[in-house]
């Protein structure tokens, strides 16, 4: 009975010391961490104006070196780019992802074995074919 008896009085005094000791999160701690942010904040914009990354000279974005080719996945568009004038280059890739996006739409045949469905396999076959050879030719465009 008595041991109950001091460990609650032991509770109470320990509740009593935490509610003393507490402070809040908000304003208290919030308003230190803001604090800390703004003054990072103060020393990163100071590094960046007064002391800049140097990172070589500017870029002229209207000329590109010689021998600078996309990557592999990229070639057929580069290619494509080289042999159409600018705005079928432009547009017709664009068209071809709005059509493949809308082609579940509008192809309703429920077969799905490639020789029971003979147009949309050669179309797929031509695609990929052509892929393929802008793909040779853009890797070795000059």
């Amino acid at each position: 009975m008595m041991e109950e008896k001091e460990e609650m009085e032991e509770k109470e005094n320990l509740k009593e010391k935490l509610e003393k000791d507490w402070i809040p999160f908000f304003p208290h701690h919030f308003l230190a961490e803001v604090l800390v942010m703004y003054i990072m904040l103060g020393v990163i914009l100071f590094l960046c104006v007064y002391f800049p990354a140097e990172l070589g000279p500017r870029a002229n974005p209207l000329s590109a070196p010689v021998g600078v080719k996309p990557e592999w996945y990229f070639l057929f568009l580069y290619a494509f780019l080289h042999y159409v004038p600018l705005y079928v280059g432009i547009f017709t890739p664009a068209l071809g992802v709005i059509f493949l996006t809308i082609l579940p739409f509008i192809d309703k045949n429920p077969e799905r074995h490639p020789l029971k469905r003979p147009l949309a396999t050669s179309v797929a076959i031509l695609v990929i074919i052509a892929i393929i050879a802008l793909s040779i030719l853009g890797l070795y465009a000059e």
